[in-house]
């Protein structure tokens, strides 16, 4: 019998080192972070379209989004401020999701946020431990944000759901909906072009300034702008997806993203809380 089990013991021992060899060979998950100084700015560059006539076409969720910011209390804290600029905006319509805080008011007929104060840092805080940020690398993996906002909300009393908008690459059509139907989506990316200044327009020409980053990171689409350029017979000669992003940088609270400009954007979130 001895024999018998100490080759078992041999086997079962050879099978978990085999187990912890696979573990180990799992590649880690994507975390998204903007380290310690909120970004990693690369460069700006200016790109100019020639056109003949151009259509735009925008759309957003009434009022925006909250304008929160990372104060670097802690590093990497991307996705949890983008956990909290999603709990601000639903906090509109179910006021007790955020304890001891009022969204905002409406002053005529526009939609005034609250200015972030030490209740959404300590949200932010309390998502950053919810999100288990840093735990699995610098920052939070995708799984983590998602797990996260969704115990904080049931914590709350409240359901979330989230719908992916991603079809290979972004589903544009998808974000258009999800805005109409006033959902707010959560991007995370891999480098990306911010436009740092408004797009400047002469008769036939617009220069876009961009914003080059390096880091991975999280932000928050509120809106859409889609611009297609025509040459003089009629036929594209260039088309912008613009989305409208909450950054969560305080240098830079609210601006167009452009959508494949430089970097990848790996997943996007629809997000729904009842």
């Amino acid at each position: 019998g001895g024999k018998i089990m100490s080759k078992f013991i041999c086997f079962v021992m050879s099978i978990s080192i085999l187990l912890q060899m696979c573990i180990l060979a799992k590649p880690a998950e994507q975390t998204y972070a903007d380290g310690f100084n909120g970004s990693t700015f690369l460069y700006t560059e200016k790109e100019t379209v020639s056109y003949s006539s151009k259509k735009e076409s925008e759309v957003s969720i009434s009022g925006g989004l909250p304008k929160y910011y990372s104060t670097f209390s802690n590093t990497n804290d991307c996705a949890p401020v983008a956990g909290s600029i999603v709990l601000g905006y639903f906090d509109r319509q179910f006021d007790q999701l955020i304890p001891n805080f009022t969204a905002g008011r409406y002053i005529r007929d526009q939609f005034i946020y609250t200015a972030q104060n030490d209740t959404i840092v300590n949200l932010t805080n309390t998502l950053y431990g919810l999100m288990d940020t840093n735990t699995s690398g610098n920052g939070t993996t995708v799984n983590q944000f998602k797990n996260g906002l969704q115990e904080y909300a049931q914590s709350r009393g409240r359901t979330i759901g989230y719908s992916s908008v991603m079809n290979g690459s972004l589903s544009v059509q998808e974000v258009i909906d999800s805005i109409n139907s006033g959902n707010p989506i959560v991007i995370f990316v891999v480098g990306y072009a911010l436009v740092s200044d408004n797009i400047s327009s002469t008769t036939n020409t617009d220069t876009y300034s961009k914003d080059i980053y390096g880091g991975a990171h999280t932000m928050v689409i509120g809106g859409v702008k889609t611009i297609t350029y025509y040459n003089q017979s009629g036929s594209v000669v260039e088309s912008k997806v613009l989305l409208d992003v909450y950054t969560g940088y305080a240098t830079k609270l609210n601006c167009y993203m452009i959508l494949n400009a430089y970097g990848n954007l790996d997943d996007a979130y629809s997000v729904k809380i009842n």
